[in-house]
């Protein structure tokens, strides 16, 4: 398992700062991201975070099991999916 920062373990289990209220060293635990290039493993690890960020805005609980490849190419996609909206959105104002 590896150390994450606060931001990636609030993500993933809202709930911590009150389990540190009965146990100050309660912790989130998540797998590796097993990548050997180390940009694309941090560009998969920051992918796991957002798509935790997203299952809680939709209000569904966080899967901390999630694998990284896989969180990667579903941010990848719904990015060129935004930026395709945000280019039409763009093109319809300048006209």
């Amino acid at each position: 398992m590896e150390l994450v920062g606060m931001g990636t373990a609030l993500a993933v289990d809202p709930g911590l700062p009150a389990k540190w209220r009965l146990d100050a060293d309660a912790a989130v635990e998540l797998a590796p991201v097993r990548i050997g290039d180390k940009a694309v493993a941090s560009a998969a690890s920051m992918a796991r975070v957002r798509r935790q960020l997203r299952r809680l805005g939709a209000g569904r609980r966080t899967k901390p099991g999630i694998d990284p490849k896989a969180a990667l190419l579903v941010e990848t996609v719904l990015q060129a999916l935004a930026l395709r909206r945000y280019r039409a959105w763009l093109h319809g104002r300048a006209g």
